[in-house]
C-alpha cells in the first residue's frame, strides 16, 4: 500500500510541476538558510563542551579592586601557587599566558614570523584541556623543558612536509623543541592558539611573580573534584587572595557568552545568537507557510480526485495518509538539494564566521540537527494539508458545493500576512542595522586608512631608549611619503584602554579608584587622533616639565571631582608628581559598545613603546616602505608588524557588521520565499477567478479596473502585514542597540520605508499575474467545460 502511495504522490508531484517546484524552491532555500543558522547557533551555545568534565571546570575571575567592580580574567601567577599547595577541591590547576600583546618572533629556519595566536601554558594545561595531537604527545611536551606544540597549518607553515617532532623554533631569542603536532581548533572553541609554549621558557620578573598583585598575570582555570562543591573551593581561594579583591569561579561553558572589557579569549553575543535563531525559526517557517498556502490553494484542484476516491471506499485515514507520504516524498526531495546546497555554500559561510564547520556524515550532532530541522519542517507542511485535502465530502462537491473556495481562506490569509511581517520586520532590521553601522563610523572618523601603527621593543634603556625612539621618529618624518609620527604607549589606534595607577590628585576622596584607563602620548598625538582642546594646552616638544604633567579628558574632570580652576591642579601617578595643563573634549577612545570613561593623557617617555603613523593621501605603500626600511635598520632581525586603524574598526565592531550582512542576506532570501508564494496564490487565485474575469470584461471593465480588484486583496495583507511587523521590529532593534552604549534613535521613516518596500515588491510580483488574467481573451475563459 505505502509503494502504491508513493507512486501516487509522485505522479501528482510530476503532474504539477510548477507548483511542486515552487514547493520545492521555497522549502529548500528556508531549509538551507535555517540549517546554516541553526549549525552556528548550536556552535554558539556548545562552546568549549567537548573537554572532559567541562562541567567540573572554571576559570578564576578577579571581581573587584578596592571595592570598585572591575572584572578581569586575569589573576596572579602566586594565587594558583597558593590554590595548588592549600585547596584540597581543587582536583588540577592549568594556566594560560597570552602573546596578543606582545606577540613573539618566531624564527623558523631562514624564516622570522610575528605570531599573534601564541601563548604561554604551564604543564597541566594539556591535562585539563583536550587537544587532538596528530603528532607527538601532552606527555612529550610535559616532560621535555623549552617544549612547544604547534598546530597542523604552522607546522606546514614552518616545515612544509617534513615531520615537525624534535625540530627547533627559535622563539624570543630562546630554542624551543617541538613536542606536538595539533588539530586546527574545532568551531566551539574558546582557546584558538595556534603556538602553546612552555612557562619555563617565559622570562619572568621573580619580584613580581613573588608578590600577590596582578601585575604577573595569568588566566587560571582549575577542575574541582567531583565530591568537591565549587563554593566550598571558592570560599577558601578567597580566603587566601589579596585583600583588596575578590575571586568568582565562571564555569567554563559560561565564559564564551561573558562580558569583559578586556580579554583575550573569543567571545559570542547571546543577543544576537537568540535573535539570529529566532531569524533560523522564522526564516524556516516561512518556507512551510508556502508550502500550506499553495497546497490548500490548489485544493480545488483535487476536490474530484478526492471524492471519487472517497465513494469507491477509501477512507479518511487512507487519504491523511497519502497526502502525509505526498508531502514527506517533497520533503525528502527538498532535505537531499538542501544537503548539496549547504555543502556549498559552507566554505562561504565558514570564511564569513571565522568558523570550521563541516557536513561530515560520521558527526553525531549534524544528523541531530538535519533530523530536528526535517521533522520540524515536516510536521509543519503535512499534518494541516493532510487533515484538510481528506476532509471533503463528496456528495457536497459532486454537485458544485465548496468548488469555488476549498481551503480555509482565512488561514491562507493570516499565513501571508505573518510571512510578510516578518520580511518587513527584517527589512526594518537592516536599515536600523545600517544606520548604526553609519552612526559608528562617523564617531571614528579621524581613523582612517592612512593610519597605522607598530610598536617597538627597543634593546636599550633609560635615556638611550628615549633618545633611539626620538630618532627613529625624525627618520620616519624625513620621508615625503608620511605626514606626521607620534610616539605613544599603545598599538592600539581606536581602543585605549589601559587600566594603570595608582593615581593621586587633590582633593581625590578614598572611595573614587586610582586605577583609570592611561596612555602616553608625546607631543603631537592630538594632531592625528584629531583632539580638541576645551581648556589649557597640549603637551610641548623640548619642554621638560611636561614630562610629568597631565591632560584630562572631561569625564575624568568629572568622576573624579577636580577642583576648579582644572588647569594647575596637582596630578601624579607613582613618583610622577605634576599638573594638569589640558582638558580635552571626551571622544570615544573605547568603541561604542562602553561608556566614555575617564582617560588621562601623560607625557613621561618611560611609558613609550608604539608609534603611530599618518601617511600622506594616496601613499600609505610609499610610507610602509619607508617605515619598514627605517624598522630594518633598528631591528634587523625582527619582522616587520604593523596595523591599520581600519583593521582595528573592523576587529573591535566585527560582530556587529557580521550581523548587519547576515540580516540583510536572511531578510532577502525572506522576501525572496514570501515572493515566490505570493506569486503562486495569485496564479491560482487569477485561475480560479477567470470566469469572474471574462464575465467582467464583456460587460466592459478595464484592464486596470480588473488589475486593480486582483491587488486589491493582496496589498490589504500586506499592509495589515505592515502593523504588525512595525512593533516586532521596534523591540527587536531595540534589544540589539542596547549592546551600545551610544547608538542612534529608530526614526518612523525606517518603518515606513520597510513598509513601502514590502508593499512594491508584492504588488509587483502580483502584478504580472494580474496582468496576464486581465489580458486574457473572455472566450477562452468563459468556454464551457
Amino acid at each position: 500500500m505505502i509503494k502504491n502511495y508513493v507512486k501516487i504522490a509522485w505522479r501528482n508531484i510530476m503532474f504539477h510541476k510548477i507548483s511542486s517546484l515552487i514547493n520545492l524552491a521555497g522549502l529548500t532555500i528556508g531549509m538551507t538558510a535555517a540549517f546554516l543558522i541553526f549549525m552556528w547557533v548550536k556552535n554558539e551555545y556548545n562552546y568549549d563542551s567537548y573537554h572532559p568534565d567541562s562541567e567540573n571546570i572554571y576559570r578564576l575571575t578577579r571581581l573587584e579592586i578596592n571595592d570598585i567592580t572591575n572584572a578581569d580574567e586575569r589573576t596572579p601567577y602566586l594565587l594558583g601557587e597558593e590554590i595548588k599547595t592549600r585547596i584540597p577541591e581543587v582536583g588540577i590547576l592549568a594556566r594560560l599566558y597570552p602573546l596578543f600583546v606582545f606577540p613573539p618572533t618566531v624564527e623558523a629556519g631562514q624564516y622570522l614570523f610575528k605570531e599573534k595566536t601564541a601563548a604561554y601554558v604551564d604543564e597541566n594545561w594539556f591535562r585539563i584541556f583536550q587537544f587532538n595531537f596528530i603528532r607527538g604527545s601532552a606527555d612529550d611536551f610535559i616532560r621535555s623543558p623549552n617544549s612547544v606544540v604547534i598546530s597542523v597549518s604552522h607546522a606546514r607553515k614552518y616545515f612544509g612536509d617534513e615531520n615537525p617532532l624534535g625540530k627547533t623554533l627559535k622563539i624570543n631569542s630562546t630554542d624551543c623543541t617541538v613536542q606536538g603536532v595539533i588539530d586546527q581548533h574545532p568551531s566551539n572553541s574558546s582557546f584558538r592558539y595556534d603556538l602553546y609554549i612552555s612557562d619555563a621558557v617565559r622570562p619572568v620578573n621573580v619580584r613580581m611573580r613573588k608578590n600577590m598583585t596582578y601585575a604577573d598575570s595569568y588566566q587560571t582555570f582549575v577542575k574541582i573534584s567531583n565530591a568537591s562543591s565549587p563554593s566550598s573551593a571558592l570560599n577558601k581561594i578567597n580566603a587566601i587572595s589579596h585583600e583588596q579583591w575578590k575571586v568568582g569561579l565562571i564555569p567554563l561553558k559560561d565564559i564564551h557568552f561573558e562580558t569583559l572589557r578586556n580579554s583575550f579569549l573569543k567571545h559570542g553575543d547571546k543577543k544576537l545568537t537568540n535573535i539570529l535563531f529566532l531569524l533560523g525559526v522564522l526564516l524556516l517557517a516561512i518556507a512551510c507557510i508556502n508550502y500550506v498556502n499553495l497546497t490548500t490553494s490548489k485544493a480545488s484542484v483535487r476536490l474530484k480526485e478526492v471524492s471519487i476516491k472517497k465513494i469507491v471506499g477509501a477512507g479518511r485515514k487512507q487519504l491523511f495518509l497519502q497526502f502525509v507520504i505526498e508531502s514527506s516524498l517533497i520533503s525528502m526531495i527538498a532535505l537531499l538539494v538542501t544537503l548539496l546546497f549547504v555543502s556549498i555554500s559552507l566554505p562561504v559561510f565558514n570564511q564569513f564566521t571565522d568558523n570550521h564547520f563541516t557536513l561530515s556524515l560520521g558527526d553525531v550532532s549534524l544528523w541531530q540537527l538535519l533530523a530536528g530541522t526535517s521533522l520540524c519542517t515536516l510536521l509543519l507542511v503535512s499534518i494541516y494539508p493532510a487533515i484538510l485535502l481528506s476532509s471533503f465530502k463528496p456528495a457536497a462537491i459532486l454537485r458544485g458545493a465548496g468548488s469555488r473556495d476549498s481551503g480555509d481562506g482565512r488561514l491562507r490569509k493570516f499565513l501571508v500576512v505573518m510571512q510578510f511581517a516578518v520580511s518587513i520586520a527584517l527589512v526594518i532590521s537592516t536599515f536600523v542595522i545600517y544606520k548604526q553601522m553609519q552612526f559608528i563610523s562617523s564617531q571614528h572618523s579621524n581613523y582612517t586608512s592612512q593610519l597605522f601603527s607598530f610598536m617597538f621593543r627597543s634593546s636599550l634603556d633609560g635615556d638611550a631608549r628615549i633618545s633611539q625612539m626620538e630618532t627613529i621618529k625624525q627618520q620616519l618624518l624625513g620621508n615625503s611619503g608620511i605626514q606626521n609620527v607620534a610616539i605613544t604607549s599603545g598599538s592600539e589606534i581606536i581602543n585605549l584602554s589601559n587600566l594603570y595607577g595608582p593615581f593621586d590628585w587633590d582633593g581625590r576622596k578614598p572611595d573614587i579608584k586610582n586605577e583609570i584607563d592611561f596612555i602616553f602620548t608625546g607631543s603631537n598625538f592630538n594632531e592625528l587622533a584629531n583632539l580638541r582642546l576645551k581648556q589649557g594646552r597640549w603637551f610641548e616638544a623640548g619642554r621638560k616639565e611636561d614630562q610629568r604633567n597631565f591632560i584630562l579628558n572631561e569625564t575624568a574632570v568629572k568622576e573624579l571631582g577636580i577642583r576648579q580652576p582644572v588647569i594647575g591642579q596637582r596630578f601624579s601617578l607613582e613618583q610622577d608628581t605634576g599638573v594638569v595643563i589640558g582638558v580635552v573634549k571626551d571622544f570615544h577612545y573605547l568603541g561604542l559598545h562602553d561608556r566614555i570613561g575617564s582617560m588621562v593623557f601623560g607625557n613621561n617617555p618611560f611609558f613609550a613603546n608604539s608609534f603611530l603613523v599618518k601617511s600622506r593621501p594616496g601613499k600609505q605603500a610609499d610610507a610602509l616602505a619607508a617605515t619598514e626600511k627605517v624598522w630594518k635598520h633598528f631591528n634587523p632581525d625582527q619582522p616587520f608588524d604593523y596595523k591599520f586603524a581600519t583593521d582595528e574598526f573592523e576587529m573591535i565592531y566585527r560582530a556587529d557588521l557580521k550581523a548587519a550582512s547576515l540580516i540583510l542576506v536572511f531578510s532577502i532570501i525572506a522576501i525572496f520565499i514570501s515572493c515566490l508564494g505570493l506569486y503562486a496564490l495569485a496564479s491560482f487565485s487569477a485561475e480560479r477567478r477567470k470566469k469572474e474575469i471574462g464575465i467582467r470584461k464583456v460587460l466592459g471593465a478595464s484592464v486596470s479596473g480588473i488589475i486593480h480588484i486582483l491587488t486589491t486583496d493582496f496589498a490589504k495583507l500586506v499592509l495589515v502585514a505592515m502593523l504588525i511587523a512595525f512593533p516586532i521590529g521596534w523591540w527587536i532593534m531595540n534589544k540589539w542597540l542596547q549592546n551600545f552604549a551610544y547608538h542612534i534613535d529608530m526614526q518612523w521613516w525606517m518603518f515606513v520605508l520597510s513598509g513601502i518596500l514590502a508593499l512594491t515588491i508584492a504588488l509587483a510580483t502580483i502584478s504580472f499575474q494580474a496582468i496576464k488574467a486581465a489580458m486574457m481573451n473572455p472566450v477562452e475563459s468563459l468556454r464551457s467545460e
